[in-house]
């Protein structure tokens, strides 16, 4: 850029001429100037002998850019064997990958934007593997190397803040827990107060041993929920749990009935009426990878009929934020007293013989129907 910016660009890329006038000349020894002052005095030997800018440039291209098999070959491994360390900054492992990657596109070597992404992706570590599956799960010509690099920055940032508000609240508990045994090192007075739980005196709700006892067991049935939430998912041999491919654009927030389904599955939060978090649960996708489930509930669907407007509980529905639309899983549907079946462009939801939601399907290669509310 130096050279560009003093004018002196050409006498580098083209050849001395046979009778080069004053002008030339001078942007020649000017350059040679620009270059001897630019680089380390460890490189000088590389030039000492050269008698034009051009010569200087080559001998310095042939030492730093060589092109031949060997180099472009340990590049390319330096490339493809980048990751993020655990104490690197997000910043500069994205910056250390594309130095090598310039390197290799100075030397004849293109890597396309698209592999350039997904090499930033295939480098993070274990505890990354929820973003890169929620990127995979976008469509190619969104997945820009722009866009990925601003959704890492982004999650770095968010993982940082989180780690220093829990170091912050560990400290402030911490100094808390001093302060207090400091203040109550003489004698500790006894709780005379009522407890608002159990009415016995003596203690507080927080230290009530029944009421520890009832929120366990609550914990414990929550968790058995989550469990059989997911339990024919465990036991099929195949292991299928959503088909989300469809030859046609799926609706965000739209409901499609999924035969291949093994449990109801949502991305919509505000659908549950009853909600309990869990930890989290692999639920796989049709091509193989899996998504992160963060909690099951209970919610109701709304299906306009011809003359009115039915409710139906839908029970045990996965939370699955990165899933690309709503699904009923038949198995589930049947196993909770409805009747599905499928007759010429319309799928019907019935119990006990009386007609619940009649709804026009959308035929795919997947056997999944989408149900309009």
């Amino acid at each position: 850029m130096l050279l560009i910016r003093e004018g002196t660009w050409t006498t580098v890329q083209e050849d001395r001429p046979d009778e080069p006038d004053d002008d030339w000349v001078k942007k020649d020894e000017k350059a040679q100037s620009t270059i001897s002052l630019s680089i380390e005095d460890s490189q000088i030997v590389h030039i000492c002998k050269c008698g034009s800018a051009k010569e200087m440039w080559d001998e310095l291209q042939k030492v730093h850019e060589r092109a031949n098999l060997s180099n472009k070959l340990y590049l390319m491994r330096r490339l493809y064997q980048a990751k993020l360390k655990p104490d690197q900054d997000m910043q500069n492992y994205i910056r250390s990958t594309l130095e090598i990657v310039e390197r290799l596109r100075g030397i004849g070597e293109e890597i396309p934007d698209f592999h350039i992404a997904a090499l930033l992706l295939s480098g993070l570590p274990d505890n990354y593997e929820t973003l890169v599956t929620a990127l995979d799960a976008r469509p190619d010509d969104e997945l820009t190397l722009e866009y990925v690099k601003g959704k890492l920055i982004d999650e770095y940032r968010r993982r940082s803040d989180s780690s220093t508000t829990e170091s912050d609240k560990l400290e402030s508990a911490l100094k808390t827990k001093f302060k207090g045994k400091a203040a109550g090192a003489g004698s500790t007075p006894r709780e005379t107060r009522e407890c608002f739980f159990c009415k016995k005196p003596g203690h507080l709700k927080n230290d009530c041993r029944a009421w520890k006892a009832k929120m366990s067991k609550l914990e414990k049935a929550s968790s058995q929920k989550a469990k059989s939430a997911v339990s024919d998912a465990e036991s099929c041999p195949e292991s299928s749990v959503a088909f989300t491919i469809n030859v046609d654009t799926l609706s965000s927030n739209g409901w499609y009935i999924d035969s291949g389904a093994t449990s109801h599955m949502t991305n919509d939060r505000n659908f549950f009426t009853e909600f309990s978090e869990t930890k989290p649960v692999k639920v796989t996708v049709a091509n193989g990878q899996y998504m992160m489930s963060e909690g099951v509930g209970d919610g109701y669907l709304h299906c306009q009929t011809s003359d009115d407007v039915k409710r139906i509980l839908v029970k045990d529905v996965l939370y699955v934020p990165a899933l690309e639309t709503n699904l009923l899983s038949v198995k589930r549907l049947t196993k909770q007293g409805n009747v599905v079946t499928f007759e010429g462009n319309n799928c019907i939801i019935s119990t006990d013989r009386m007609l619940r939601v009649r709804s026009p399907m959308i035929h795919t290669s997947l056997s999944v129907r989408r149900l309009t509310l």
